[in-house]
């Protein structure tokens, strides 16, 4: 059998290394990577079924290999943070659970909607992990607090579902309602990643609440063993869970959570268990917060808060002049940026598209019907003399309204029975071109009803043009096409093709942008006033939002549309070959950056209240709660950042974009927000309590007496977890 296959593009072979035929289209394709290069080919070749197969061949889920690294670096954190290695186990077991029930539910989603992206995969694994790890830091850490101060472990798994277990709740759902928000743009590509993340974050809550409560009471001897970070043989002999000697599991659980008995106790463990920074018995606590290096920074911060905030206004004016204002926010198209970068697939569509341009990998047509049928030779000549004089008039003020980086947009470009070759069809009568034969019909198709009668006629021309179209200044010249098309009255004309989709979806995209800003903001309001109480605090966040936001899309604008980071000369990091990052990555970005803004803006605003309610003013709640939050945020921001790197170090650019735009907001926000920016607006703001008292808290009103113990806020407000 001949081993030689032809595509009209060369002659290579079709035999595989051990000289089986090659019967993937895929696979043959791959055969072309050496012949592509150089190789001049006749104008007018169609190369889709290739292409298409390069592209189904190369687009997928793509971190690399470095997934497992991600996880051991975040899981050692998590230990060092807890100082305990069997904690982590916990975590761990949240992170499976997490990611097994994820993909089992997301499975039968994508068979169903048949329309799901390729990286919704490679999106729901680093969401897995980072929420995995950012709740069991939030919860296992208030534990390890409340049984290292004393209290039985069935009350310190109650007050730490109490405490951080609504912080998770939530930031659980504030996650789920900005992915689910992602359903609003009407583009699969987008909303089945949404989809994807939002069932992921749904199961690492569950784990959260079902996994870590259930494995801390079933083996407390485990699990309450903190000599050298766990690394002892307590806790495992035959029974584990019968808790250590040192460890009290008194519970008389006959006590429902309106006794008496219990109410007391609950109010003398709040005096006994400070949310903020809390010291051994008889130390000043006031003391301890000014002396650690997060109480020194909320005091600095505070004493010159209008400074920080002007400064920290100022640190996103760049940013949002240089990127938004100068350039702004512009989008490419394309399936490069969802192929792997290095594959051999990508190497050949690269080079047939800088070869022959896009037209023979991605056809685009232009459809003209005429509303009446052509019924003889002649009409059907004077139709078509008519419109090579539309597409003369199509080609000059296209060429007109591009931009002019692009080639000349001549007659040239238009391939069909109209009009070929720059010349009107009928008027070739070179033996050597086409020639019009003027007693055929065949040039036109005719249009039939549903019962065979003729309604009119129509007829295609394929455009053929050397050019960037999935470029910035390439979208421009389509839109320019289309309107010059559309202009002309002879006819109805429609211009179709693979680019035109993808620029409708991406123009579809952007235009519900604001909408999906505008549902987040809407979300944001009433999730906040819910779990706080305070319109205030609702208006700083969305502040407090909008900030980050302008600095992340500004950085990711002057990232892949200039060069920031051209001197580091990292492929994952310069300037797209497009002039902009894909169109889909500012839309999957939004709402992850959101959500997680909102997720530590909460965390510490939550504390910021209960040290609030228990009797201090604005100030000091704030200082006390950055000393009780600024480790775990910060560390719960290395360890975002750590999960998401894989994105932005893998060879997919579409998820080094995503990537870049996430490992930049966590890290605005967990060092920069929740450490100068929040504590300096509560300072600002307690500053007008003379106007109005406790104008941060707004409408709430503080609960006296919760520092001597005589009210007890848990009861009124935390009940229902309690119960769990």
């Amino acid at each position: 059998m001949d081993s030689t296959c032809s595509t009209g593009l060369a002659t290579f072979s079709c035999k595989s290394t051990d000289g089986s035929t090659l019967d993937n289209t895929g696979d043959v394709a791959k055969n072309l990577v050496d012949v592509v290069k150089g190789v001049t080919v006749p104008t007018g070749l169609s190369a889709s079924v290739i292409s298409n197969s390069l592209i189904n061949s190369s687009v997928g889920s793509n971190e690399g290999n470095y997934e497992p690294a991600a996880i051991f670096i975040s899981m050692v954190i998590l230990a060092v943070m807890l100082r305990n290695v069997r904690l982590v186990l916990l975590t761990l077991a949240c992170f499976i659970a997490a990611t097994g029930a994820g993909y089992a539910m997301m499975y039968p989603i994508a068979a169903a909607m048949g329309d799901v992206s390729s990286s919704t995969p490679g999106l729901m694994l680093p969401i897995a992990l980072a929420m995995s790890i950012d709740y069991s830091l939030f919860m296992l850490s208030r534990f390890k607090l409340e049984v290292e101060n004393g209290l039985p472990v069935i009350e310190a798994v109650i007050i730490m579902l109490q405490t951080a277990g609504q912080v998770v709740l939530v930031s659980g759902f504030t996650l789920c309602t900005c992915f689910f928000i992602m359903q609003y743009i009407p583009v699969a590509l987008i909303s089945s990643m949404g989809l994807g993340a939002a069932i992921t974050v749904i199961f690492a809550v569950f784990a959260a609440f079902c996994v870590t409560p259930v494995f801390l009471l079933t083996f407390p001897g485990f699990f309450t063993s903190f000599k050298r970070f766990g690394f002892n043989l307590s806790g495992f002999g035959c029974c584990p869970c019968v808790p250590n000697d040192e460890v009290n599991m008194e519970w008389k659980p006959t006590h429902t959570l309106e006794d008496d008995h219990v109410t007391d106790l609950r109010a003398s463990t709040r005096r006994r268990t400070s949310r903020a920074a809390r010291v051994a018995d008889g130390e000043s606590i006031e003391g301890h917060t000014r002396e650690s290096k997060w109480g020194k920074i909320g005091d600095y911060t505070m004493q010159y808060d209008w400074a920080v905030l002007l400064v920290l206004i100022c640190v996103a004016i760049p940013f949002i002049s240089l990127g938004f204002g100068d350039k702004g926010l512009e989008k490419s198209l394309g399936y490069l940026p969802l192929m792997k970068r290095d594959a051999d697939e990508t190497t050949i569509l690269r080079n047939l598209e800088a070869t022959f341009g896009p037209g023979p990998v991605f056809s685009m047509t232009m459809f003209v019907v005429k509303d009446t049928p052509i019924t003889s030779a002649a009409d059907q000549k004077q139709w078509l003399t008519t419109l090579c004089t539309n597409l003369q008039e199509v080609a000059r003020v296209t060429n007109a309204n591009k931009p002019g980086s692009l080639a000349t947009f001549t007659t040239d470009v238009y391939n069909g029975a109209s009009m070929s070759g720059g010349e009107c069809v009928i008027n070739q009568t070179d033996a050597a071109s086409v020639t019009y034969n003027a007693d055929s019909t065949s040039y036109t198709t005719t249009l039939t009803d549903s019962n065979g009668v003729a309604t009119s006629s129509a007829t295609k021309i394929t455009i053929e043009y050397a050019a960037p179209w999935f470029s910035v200044d390439g979208q421009k010249w389509m839109k320019a096409l289309r309107d010059a098309a559309y202009a002309q009255d002879n006819g109805r004309w429609y211009v179709k093709g693979t680019a035109f989709d993808q620029l409708d979806s991406a123009d579809s995209a952007f235009d519900h942008f604001v909408g999906m800003l505008g549902l987040m903001g809407a979300a944001i309001v009433v999730i906040l006033f819910a779990s706080l109480r305070s319109v205030v605090i609702c208006i700083r966040a969305l502040f407090t939002l909008a900030w980050m936001l302008f600095i992340t899309f500004g950085v990711g604008i002057l990232t892949y549309q200039g060069s920031m980071f051209k001197w580091l000369g990292y492929d994952n990091m310069k300037e797209d070959s497009s002039g902009a990052m894909a169109w889909y990555a500012p839309s999957i970005a939004l709402a992850i950056c959101t959500g997680l803004g909102l997720d530590y803006d909460i965390f510490y605003s939550e504390t910021v209240a209960e040290e609030w309610h228990h009797g201090h003013d604005e100030k000091q709640s704030a200082r006390r709660a950055l000393c009780a939050t600024g480790n775990t945020i910060s560390a719960a921001g290395a360890i975002m950042i750590v999960a998401f790197f894989p994105l932005l170090i893998c060879n997919q650019p579409i998820l080094n974009q995503v990537g870049l735009l996430l490992i930049v907001s966590v890290f605005v926000d967990c060092f920069l927000s929740t450490k100068f920016l929040i504590p300096a607006s509560i300072s600002l703001a307690s500053r007008c309590s003379r106007v109005c008292c406790h104008i941060t808290f707004w409408p709430s009103k503080q609960s006296a007496g919760l520092l001597d113990g005589t009210t007890t806020e848990m009861d009124d407000h935390d009940t229902t977890i309690g119960k769990i």
